[in-house]
């Protein structure tokens, strides 16, 4: 049981990296765990999220880091250092 577990989070850690989206509105995430490429801060993003707006002048790039909007900050930190982003979180 616990290998099963153990290949899950592996697998998971090998599609990291596979989304980018540029948006000026943050609150339009699609659902997952993301980070900002310019400032290293840590967006959740739930289908039913509380997150109303995040807005900027420019468009921001944004980096899915896991699709569980709920990934433990450490497997986050983890996953952005892997992604050469200084998380800020």
């Amino acid at each position: 049981m616990a290998e099963q577990g153990q290949q899950q989070r592996q697998v998971r850690n090998e599609k990291i990296h596979s989304q980018k989206v540029k948006l000026d509105n943050a609150a339009s995430l699609p659902p997952g765990t993301w980070i900002s490429r310019r400032d290293g801060r840590l967006y959740r993003s739930a289908e039913r999220g509380s997150l109303v707006e995040v807005r900027s002048k420019e468009l921001e790039e944004f980096e899915l880091l896991s699709e569980d909007p709920y990934e433990p900050d450490e497997h986050a930190r983890l996953m952005a250092t892997r992604a050469n982003i200084r998380p800020n979180f």
